[in-house]
């Protein structure tokens, strides 16, 4: 059975996203801590950008949050971007925005930590895509035991205006893969000189981690948990 889900899928999930979002939110499962990157090791999803396509070089941008992801997670950082074709050819691609949106519609219109909970979109589907994933790159990479955790990250145009502004939309997640459970989701809009966003990009992988990580360590409000 394949694990890709379809473009209706995709387009349904998007739609919803869409609906009542804007500013910044950050979502922290009840009993996630902080995780520390000098003691894990964080798979990273090959990132997606979606939208850009006649704004800007989207090689070079692809180059540059690359390179902001893995500056932001060091050495603790397991790059999964040159095992794009790999999992391309199993029906896994485009796992970072389909894993990230995914997350974030599932806490958000759902309360849930648990994509199982999810309506209905396919969404339910996504888990067992990224264990085939991670089961491809252990394979792939030679590693044992698997990391805990694997990040995801996709950013988005959302057009530019009249002054020049290139507005964007950042979805990034952490996934627990051995509780199977979201560890925590940040979603939030910003924007950057249109001339600008592919140095911006190198920013964002760290802007969106450390919101993760500050929340995760901030005294713990009543949120759903799963």
């Amino acid at each position: 059975m394949s694990s890709r889900l379809s473009l209706v899928t995709l387009s349904l999930v998007l739609v919803s996203l869409m609906v009542g979002c804007g500013g910044s939110e950050v979502f922290v499962r009840g009993d996630a801590l902080p995780i520390d990157l000098t003691k894990e090791k964080i798979l990273i999803l090959p990132c997606d950008t979606w939208g850009f396509s006649g704004i800007m070089d989207e090689t070079a941008a692809m180059g540059a949050l690359i390179l902001g992801v893995n500056g932001a997670f060091g050495s603790a950082a397991v790059d999964l971007n040159p095992l794009t074709p790999v999992f391309e050819a199993a029906g896994l691609k485009g796992m970072a925005y389909q894993l990230a949106s995914g997350v974030y519609h599932c806490i958000d219109y759902h309360q849930s930590f648990d994509l199982n909970d999810a309506c209905g979109k396919g969404i339910e589907k996504v888990p067992a895509a990224i264990n085939q994933l991670v089961g491809l790159a252990m394979d792939k990479l030679g590693m044992s035991p698997k990391p805990t955790y694997i990040f995801a990250l996709t950013v988005m145009s959302e057009g530019q205006n009249l002054a020049g502004l290139q507005n964007y939309r950042v979805i990034a997640c952490i996934f627990d893969t051995v509780k199977n459970l979201v560890h925590s989701c940040v979603y939030y809009t910003d924007s950057t000189m249109a001339d600008a966003m592919i140095p911006q990009m190198s920013q964002i992988p760290g802007v969106a981690f450390g919101k993760l990580m500050e929340k995760a360590a901030a005294p713990k409000a009543a949120e759903p948990a799963k």
